[in-house]
């Protein structure tokens, strides 16, 4: 369990809704935070859907017992928007939003089980995002940076 997020606070949801939204969440955190990673993962493209490896292998026998972790307060937040924009819909909706993803189906035409790497995410993510980027970026222990624009680089 996330501590301090509405997202995984009171939930259970089935394995192919995890998917879908770690999925969500990798690409719109790269969007909105300047391409930074949310998670080391690993997505494939598969015909059936796309999927993050170890969490499938992680949960094939069930929920495992995982500690409760504490993110920092900037995940916490970038949780609880995603879950208030996805959170409500099935795992069959948001498969369906994904499969139609440029950044997919342009792996998955490039052989079943085709990595997808995480600057194309990134990449295709911004792209589409009518989210604005952060100005300022926060690191885990607290230091803040404010994001120059293109005229003071």
């Amino acid at each position: 369990m996330i501590r301090g997020t509405r997202a995984f606070q009171t939930q259970l949801f089935q394995a192919q809704k995890l998917q879908r939204l770690l999925w969500l969440a990798q690409g719109h955190y790269a969007a909105t935070y300047h391409g930074r990673k949310l998670m080391p993962a690993t997505f494939v493209a598969m015909t059936i859907r796309r999927r993050e490896p170890n969490i499938y292998r992680a949960y094939e026998l069930g929920r495992p017992a995982l500690p409760d972790m504490l993110p920092p307060e900037e995940v916490i937040g970038f949780f609880d928007r995603l879950w208030g924009r996805f959170g409500h819909h099935s795992a069959e909706h948001l498969d369906k939003l994904v499969r139609a993803q440029r950044v997919y189906t342009e792996a998955l035409k490039k052989g079943e089980g085709e990595e997808i790497p995480f600057e194309n995410i990134a990449r295709y993510y911004t792209e589409q995002s009518n989210v604005k980027p952060q100005t300022v970026v926060r690191s885990a222990d607290g230091r803040e940076w404010k994001k120059l624009d293109a005229a003071h680089r």
